[in-house]
């Protein structure tokens, strides 16, 4: 069985959406967020300010309860 990287990250993107009721935004955020991509192209790629990218990282780390990006890809690995 071939497994697909980006099938594999949707499912847990929308799995994490579907028990936190993420907003699409936070879900655009936490998908570039979780594969690696610094803050600055966070706001960039989606064409906001990077106060608006922390203040939507607050909510996704709230929503999911989580504390930091550490415990964030944790939560998001576990999502099998």
């Amino acid at each position: 069985m071939i497994v697909d990287a980006e099938d594999v990250l949707q499912r847990r993107l929308d799995r994490i959406v579907e028990t936190t009721g993420l907003t699409a935004r936070e879900r655009e955020i936490l998908e570039l967020w979780v594969t690696g991509h610094r803050l600055d192209y966070v706001a960039e790629s989606l064409f906001i300010s990077k106060n608006t990218v922390k203040t939507h990282l607050r909510h996704i780390y709230q929503k999911t309860q989580t504390g930091n990006k550490e415990e964030l890809l944790v939560l998001f690995e576990q999502q099998a």
